[in-house]
């Protein structure tokens, strides 16, 4: 073992922990897990990417050693249980294997991702990719990445099995409702069962045997007995998890969960061991909550919208619970008397994690190997506190909270020495089954809830996100919505259940307290809650944004894919100086997500860890943020202060699309909603002039690009039956489907014009002109349209695109700054006519024409060379990544004619700042690369400028920078997960180190990466590490 330890470096590296190590860890839910793996196996460590400061590592590959191939096989089940870890190394006597932690294929146990190695000597060439630098700088995912495959996890493998058995169930003839109640409660009874509780002694006592309930032959009597026990108080242990009544469950419903649950074959009954696989002892208690969620989400029979869409519960990913626990632990940490809430506690996943993080915290300080279980259970009735209005819900939080407090007693089930121990009473004393807007409801009541009122010191949570309508949809919600339309209420932007959470949570925290809490990303973009934002930034301390919109795809793990965010700030308290004047906000990229981020171009993959990059982290000045603009979180997320200024410029410099519209230039509309009388109810009118007209269908331009004609396959002749509109809403969508005319996509994808009557179809957007000069007009706006500035302006003040959906309004257009059109309009609208005779319907724009549109548009905007990269770049590169896509554009290895554009463009940006200095000076650039990095040397000499240089990492004149750079990454091997962009000075020399990703190599990069530099000089370092 030292051998193959030692071979893969790790006894070297401070990112590997050993057993013991790993075992001591506060953070949560590493230690417990670790230490529960090295009581039962020669578990060794396990290699890790240790992110900055507090905030929790990363397991990347835990190592065993084992006796012999069945124990092997053992440790890879029984750590898939765990889901904790993507790679598992195990060497046994004979053979080293690799296997995934995520995966786990019965039917060949025990082959993992290569074959097993027995020749020691080829440690380096077949475990190639899990060496510790190769960890570090990111290679092991390109080589092993394929591997991780998060819908084979424990979560997602066991919700496939419990469907099948569900789906059985029901084809059987058993409800639904009943089904789900059946398979959740046997799943809460294998929990008990694997972890101790219910022993055979305590099964003796009840006069039970196991056999009676967890096996092929299960007797409903016993069943029914165990419940009964279990729903007894005296026992301790509440059993009302998973309700259902006793007289809707036949025996045979019961022999085919019980032998499911034994290992047959979910769907047939046949002996499969499916479910064999499974460990509950090993399986996080969180689960629990998953499969809650996913019962709680199932559409209803009749195709109704699900309880938890109704509800506006989304499920919460135990990577976001953990990143959030860990950014509020290091700005006020966990441990005595601090005491914590969620409003909207759900199945209870913040709460479960928070107190294992005290339970954990508690036995480090107490250096005793565990805690009485007195103490447990003082620490969670005093400390942990939760409220939800689904009762079901509260049962599983209560459940796994009690769940969690047995993984630390011994023995877990309460007997021997431990008999007259009771578990505590949670419901209504901890867990409160309550409206949390509720005046009168049990929360706000009790003395140990909102009677107590600002008592807590963290308040952490997802509630639910709802628009709510008035009145409500969903009569539940009228306390909320009641509290919301006060006289006094803060603001909510369209009445969103989310932002009154948030204000409502501020009466339980005390000054100086802290809240972190799950929100709708939309809440930092959409106009009507920039009310909500002005009072949020200037009426509490905000010291942290996470906007996590371009993960909305992976971050949920298929179960949703709405934008998120979260927002953690402090309650003000008069007895504290203000700490900071900027608020951090950070917006993760999946592109810059190493190791979630997806092997092949153009998939996604589900995130199982969350990682932050000092690239991607910003501060907003308070004041800005006060003001209420969309625009500063846009601009945070996607741009810089470059794009601030540039489009600040614009709209002051030029009028608006609107302008030409006050002056009766053109008509702007959204198209016509065609209907047909015989299908609707709704009050119509005849358009005549409609009918066996030419319609666009929109369908059928999926896909396509920047075109000057549509394809005639995308239109086709009105009918007469669909030749109506709703009453008084036809006379402006008319107007715009009048030649000539421009009709514009809404993604902005292409304007075109046409002298034929089309009409333009709903939510898009035509522009018609009965001015002389009409056609001159939109045609020269048509070349505008189609233009780069366009699409740059458009994106950063649409309040969807990329963060939503990739589309702008009609409002947002109306905003578009124009150059003055009627010194241009003849000129332009010539080329542009000559230019559509030179295109085929459908055809897409050439390259040379769409650098011929931007010059012009460049021109009449009187943009600077550094504002035509800054616009261009952003298009061509930026735009890649929204929605989380990985363009292979985007990642592949930039060609030499990028890398020297780049190194030009930072040299000239560079020297410009020093043109004004008394000796003439230039900086020299040198560059080196290797697999997947890069490093720059920049050093200021005096003389003329000079050409950057460009050296292979195995050229002989590039030792000595490569030297260089293993000398700078000592303590920073790991930069390219948590900084890429990472500057090193040392001796009057500055090291710049970049991913070889095309990206990052762009000309507007090179202008952002001077300005960083400039603005470090300037500030004597500060932002760069010095050494």
């Amino acid at each position: 073992m030292q051998s193959l330890l030692t071979a893969l470096n790790y006894l070297e590296s401070e990112s590997f922990l050993s057993a013991e190590e790993a075992g001591r860890l506060g953070h949560l839910p590493f230690g417990h897990l670790c230490r529960k793996l090295g009581e039962k196996f020669a578990f060794q460590g396990v290699y890790t990417l240790k992110q900055p400061e507090s905030r929790l590592p990363t397991p990347v590959v835990a190592v065993f050693e084992a006796r012999d191939e069945v124990e092997a096989r053992k440790i890879h089940r029984l750590v898939w249980n765990q889901d904790f870890v993507p790679f598992i190394l195990i060497q046994s006597p004979r053979t080293i294997r690799l296997f995934s932690g995520f995966q786990l294929d019965n039917a060949h146990d025990g082959e993992g991702i290569i074959a097993p190695l027995t020749d020691f000597s080829q440690i380096h060439e077949v475990l190639r990719g899990l060496h510790a630098s190769e960890i570090d700088d990111g290679s092991v995912w390109a080589l092993w990445g394929k591997h991780i495959k998060p819908d084979q996890r424990i979560d997602w493998h066991l919700l496939d099995s419990l469907n099948k058995l569900n789906f059985r169930l029901q084809n059987e003839g058993l409800a639904s409702e009943v089904a789900h109640a059946l398979i959740g409660r046997f799943v809460y009874l294998r929990y008990l069962l694997d972890r101790g509780f219910l022993s055979d002694r305590k099964l003796r006592k009840w006069n039970l045997i196991k056999q009676a309930v967890f096996s092929r032959d299960a007797k409903l009597s016993a069943f029914v007995q165990l419940n009964q026990k279990l729903d007894d108080a005296t026992e301790g242990l509440n059993g009302s998890i998973f309700p259902f009544p006793a007289s809707s469950i036949r025996a045979q419903y019961l022999k085919t969960v019980a032998a499911a649950f034994s290992g047959d074959d979910p769907e047939t009954g046949q002996m499969a061991l499916d479910f064999g696989v499974y460990d509950f002892s090993y399986i996080p208690i969180e689960t629990l909550s998953v499969i809650y969620e996913q019962f709680l989400h199932e559409p209803a029979a009749d195709g109704a919208q699900s309880r938890g869409r109704k509800q506006g519960a989304y499920y919460t990913p135990i990577p976001l619970v953990n990143y959030m626990l860990a950014e509020m632990d290091a700005c006020k940490p966990l441990g005595p008397g601090i005491k914590i809430l969620d409003p909207s506690c759900g199945s209870g996943v913040f709460l479960v994690q928070a107190y294992r993080l005290l339970i954990e915290r508690a036995i480090r300080a107490s250096e005793r190997p565990a805690l009485p279980p007195s103490e447990l259970r003082s620490i969670l009735q005093a400390q942990i506190f939760g409220v939800d209005r689904d009762p079901d819900a509260c049962r599983i939080a209560e459940m796994s909270l009690l769940l969690t407090l047995l993984d630390y007693v011994s023995p877990p089930d309460l007997e021997g020495k431990e008999h007259k121990f009771h578990l505590p009473k949670l419901n209504n004393e901890n867990i409160f089954e309550a409206d949390f807007f509720d005046p009168q409801g049990t929360w706000e009541m009790s003395p140990r809830g909102g009677q107590g009122s600002d008592n807590f010191d963290w308040v952490v949570g997802n509630p639910p996100w709802k628009d709510l309508k008035n009145p409500p949809k969903d009569p539940a919600d009228l306390h909320a919505l009641n509290w919301m339309l006060h006289l006094n209420a803060p603001p909510t932007g369209g009445n969103q259940l989310a932002e009154a959470f948030v204000w409502k949570s501020r009466e339980f925290l005390k000054p100086g307290g802290q809240a972190s809490l799950v929100l709708p990303a939309m809440t930092l973009f959409k106009s009507e809650s920039e009310n909500f934002r002005k009072a949020l930034f200037s009426e509490v301390e905000v010291e942290t944004i996470v906007n996590y919109s371009n993960l909305c795809y992976v971050l949920f793990a298929g179960r949703a894919n709405v934008p998120a965010m979260t927002l953690r700030f402090r309650e003000p308290d008069a007895n504290e100086v203000k700490a900071h004047d900027t608020i951090q906000t950070f917006a993760p990229f999946v592109i810059n997500q190493e190791a979630n981020r997806p092997v092949k171009a153009n998939k996604q993959l589900d995130t199982w860890t969350i990682t932050v990059n000092a690239s991607e982290i910003q501060e907003i000045p308070r004041h800005e943020a006060q003001r209420g603009k969309a625009l500063t979180w846009k601009v945070a997320m996607w741009g810089c202060q470059r794009d601030a200024r540039l489009l600040e410029t614009l709209s002051r410099r030029f009028s608006s699309l609107s302008k030409l519209e006050d002056d009766g230039l053109i008509t702007l509309s959204q198209g016509l909603e065609l209907r047909n009388p015989s299908k609707t109810k709704e009050k119509l009118e005849p358009l005549p002039e409609v009918v066996d007209e030419l319609e666009l269908l929109f369908d059928k331009l999926k896909g396509c690009g920047r075109i000057v004609h549509f394809p005639d396959h995308a239109t086709r002749r009105v009918p007469e039956s669909r030749g109506w509109v709703r009453k008084g809403r036809g006379k402006l969508p008319l107007a715009v489907s009048r030649p000539p005319h421009l009709i514009v996509d809404a993604s902005r994808r292409f304007a075109v014009f046409s002298n034929q009557f089309i009409a333009v179809p709903p939510r898009k957007i035509g522009i018609a002109s009965t001015h002389s000069k009409g056609s001159e007009i939109l045609r020269a706006l048509a070349l505008i349209l189609n233009s780069d500035y366009l699409l740059y302006h458009q994106f950063f003040e649409s309040s969807e695109w990329g963060i939503q959906r990739s589309i702008s309004t009609l409002q947002t257009l109306k905003r578009l700054p124009l150059p003055d059109l009627e010194s241009v309009a003849d000129q332009w609208a010539n080329w542009h006519s000559e230019m559509e005779h030179r295109y085929e319907p459908g055809e897409t724009l050439s390259a040379t024409d769409q650098e011929t549109i931007n010059t012009m548009v460049f021109d009449a905007l009187k943009l600077r060379p550094q504002e035509r990269v800054q616009i261009q770049d952003f298009v061509s590169a930026n735009l890649l990544m929204v929605q989380g896509k990985v363009e292979r554009d985007a990642v592949c290895s930039p060609t030499e004619d990028k890398i020297t554009t780049y190194l030009n463009t930072l040299r000239n940006q560079l020297d410009n700042f020093m043109a004004n200095e008394s000796h003439p000076a230039s900086h020299h650039l040198t560059m080196t690369a290797e697999y997947a990095s890069s490093m720059i040397e920049i050093v200021l000499r005096e003389g003329p400028p000079a050409e950057p240089q460009i050296r292979a990492a195995e050229a002989g004149e590039a030792q000595a920078l490569r030297e260089a750079w293993s000398r700078l990454l000592d303590k920073q091997r790991q930069w390219i997960y948590f900084n890429r962009n990472l500057r090193i000075y040392r001796d009057g020399r500055l090291y710049l180190f970049k991913p070889m990703q095309a990206m990052h190599w762009t000309a507007r990069q090179a202008i952002l990466d001077a300005d960083e530099l400039i603005a470090e000089a300037l500030d004597a370092g500060g932002g760069a590490t010095n050494e």
